[in-house]
């Protein structure tokens, strides 16, 4: 009998989800809100405009913390957020045309281990579309679904950062990449944290309360009932059909939401 072949998943190498310019807005909104003191990573989220369990929030994140713009100290429910000093530096200056503030975002831009591999590689002289994107599936091992976010996301970081020849801009630039802070595209599958597909959102409600955690429509359909305690039953609902992927994404949710503490406070 012959077995059947396996077909291994190429994972990219971890890249920042977010430009530079995006991230600098986001830890400025984090800033307003909490001035140079830590937040819990749950409230830190919201001010991102994320739910406190979203796994696009984590993700952005890891993002602002790979580019140095924050400081992540503690695990689980304990972890903690503040902007670092280099954040700082960004979101303070407010100095016209301030030198120092070009710098620190250059150095912001270059953190991350795959921007700085790529500009000791190619510097500000970037090859074609085309020739990168085929540079970096066989020589960077970026999967190919995926590279082309990547290649905007970093494109648009050099040319904030005036690392290309159109020079640092004060506004957020490629209108179309850039997205709203809680309106991530999550079309990678687990380059991270992975969301569920675009197509389909489950919604979990239980039967102790009666409150869902996400809100559930008249149209949205049950798929699944688990009893979880005594008197306590989970169910799940979906706004369209779901597969093993979405599940195992939902599963992913829930580990992410339980390693933050969204419901230690529940009884």
């Amino acid at each position: 009998m012959e077995g059947k072949v396996s077909k291994s998943r190429v994972r990219s190498p971890s890249y920042p989800s977010k430009s530079i310019a995006q991230a600098i807005e986001m830890i400025s909104a984090f800033y307003n809100a909490e001035k140079r003191n830590s937040a819990r990573l749950p409230i830190a989220l919201t001010h991102w405009g994320f739910s406190k369990s979203s796994g696009s929030g984590l993700k952005a994140l890891a993002a602002f913390s790979s580019y140095g713009l924050i400081d992540v100290k503690g695990s689980g429910k304990n972890k903690s957020v503040s902007i670092s000093e280099l954040g700082l530096r960004i979101v303070l200056d407010n100095r016209e045309n301030s030198t120092e503030r070009k710098d620190a975002i250059r150095t912001a831009a270059l953190n991350p281990k795959i921007h700085k591999r790529l500009w000791s590689r190619w510097g500000s002289d970037l090859p074609s579309d085309e020739n990168m994107r085929h540079i970096l599936i066989f020589d960077d091992k970026f999967n190919e679904k995926f590279v082309d976010r990547f290649i905007k996301q970093y494109k648009s970081t050099l040319k904030h950062a005036g690392l290309l020849e159109s020079g640092l801009s004060d506004s957020v630039p490629d209108d179309e990449f850039v997205e709203s802070f809680a309106n991530d595209d999550f079309s990678e599958e687990d380059e991270g944290q992975t969301n569920l597909s675009a197509d389909s959102e489950i919604s979990i409600s239980s039967d102790s309360t009666n409150e869902p955690i996400r809100h559930v429509s008249t149209s949205d359909k049950e798929i699944a009932m688990f009893p979880v305690g005594k008197d306590l039953q989970v169910k799940l609902f979906a706004n369209a059909g779901v597969n093993r992927k979405s599940m195992e994404a939902l599963v992913k949710q829930i580990t992410l939401a339980i390693e933050i503490g969204v419901f230690d406070s529940t009884e």
